[in-house]
């Protein structure tokens, strides 16, 4: 068991946002630089996450949960990886893979509490559900004028969208599903649904 200062051992993973069914890897959104041996070992998520948070040149790494995991550590990460990464098939292997993004530190402290998957509409029916934020939906802002009403919403607010047409738009959502990238709607290049970003909480 590896010591560290959280309490549980699962609680590292708290800091790395988890992208469910994309793998991102060297020359589809990732790269491995000076981490080549470390790529394939037979270890769970958390010892992934271990292994990578005590290293400085880990952004994050890519766990395959079949044949008894598998654990692929990164030295970068697309900050777009439903555009450039892998995204999983259901029904097939490639559905077992994620990706864990180590937490960056930005300059905007709000959002260090939310994950911007680009190019993914979460809504009512499609992966989210807004209820009780009704009149949240469509408002003018900036995603960080999104986060912070989002942020003050406590536990009310599970994440929000940003639709960046149009002067900005904000959709905050009560709850986000666990799988966006498998249940809410993936925009299309050369369309307004590429504009739609889900920030999770």
């Amino acid at each position: 068991m590896i010591s560290s200062s959280w309490g549980d051992e699962s609680d590292i993973l708290q800091e790395y946002w988890q992208v469910m069914h994309v793998n991102c890897y060297p020359g589809r959104g990732a790269s491995n630089n000076g981490l080549e041996h470390e790529q394939g070992k037979r270890v769970d998520a958390v010892y992934c996450a271990h292994n990578c948070y005590h290293m400085d040149h880990c952004k994050g790494y890519v766990h395959f949960s079949a044949h008894g995991g598998q654990c692929f550590l990164l030295s970068w990460i697309s900050q777009d990886p439903v555009a450039d990464c892998d995204l999983g098939q259901i029904g097939t292997e490639s559905w077992q893979f994620d990706t864990f993004v180590k937490k960056p530190r930005s300059t905007d402290w709000v959002l260090d509490h939310f994950y911007p998957l680009k190019h993914v509409n979460c809504y009512n029916g499609r992966g989210a559900w807004n209820g009780g934020l009704e009149q949240y939906q469509g408002i003018q802002g900036t995603p960080s004028s999104c986060g912070h009403q989002c942020f003050n919403l406590r536990n009310d607010c599970g994440g929000y969208v940003f639709f960046d047409a149009h002067g900005g738009q904000c959709f905050l959502l009560k709850h986000i599903s666990a799988g966006p990238v498998g249940e809410c709607e993936l925009g299309r290049q050369g369309t307004e649904s590429w504009q739609f970003t889900t920030y999770i909480k």
